[in-house]
């Protein structure tokens, strides 16, 4: 997992400076480009990396204010701990690309964009469909994006178990 540290904010572009798994330091501009939705814990929005190398990358990053949550960091903590345990499904779940925290006690989860939308712009009548994103229409591939902030996961070495 990588904990990537906000250097500064402007509207719409944020720098992340980190350190990757080798050790090797990394600074990366982050632009938003567009609103993709809201829920109930916070907004997410489609990020562009700036420059290069990797110019051109998308990141859904979902944001989540401590006061939507109660300031209950254990919710936070399970939706982390419940993407990390399912990256190992990367055709099944959205790629977690990492996280971090703004000074006002946002946090940020950088996450793969999937550009297909979710099942509810094709499939009206079921319920919490937002949050099944479609990968590829031929085949049809579809990824879950969303563990409702994990709160009845429960991690072991096995998986997850709700």
């Amino acid at each position: 997992m990588i904990h990537f540290t906000p250097k500064f904010y402007l509207i719409g572009r944020v720098t992340h400076t980190g350190t990757q798994r080798d050790g090797t330091p990394f600074s990366q501009v982050w632009k938003t480009i567009d609103s993709l939705g809201s829920g109930t814990y916070g907004d997410v929005v489609l990020q562009e990396l700036q420059g290069s190398p990797g110019g051109g990358c998308l990141h859904a990053v979902k944001s989540i204010t401590k006061k939507a949550h109660k300031n209950n960091k254990k919710i936070l903590t399970n939706e982390l701990k419940a993407l990390i345990a399912v990256k190992k499904h990367p055709t099944k779940v959205v790629t977690f690309h990492g996280w971090y925290q703004d000074s006002q006690q946002t946090m940020f989860i950088a996450m793969e964009y999937v550009s297909g939308g979710s099942l509810e712009r094709y499939m009206r009548k079921l319920k919490r469909v937002e949050n099944i994103l479609i990968s590829s229409t031929s085949p049809l591939l579809v990824k879950i994006c969303d563990f409702g902030i994990a709160k009845s996961a429960d991690i072991d070495a096995s998986g997850l178990k709700t």
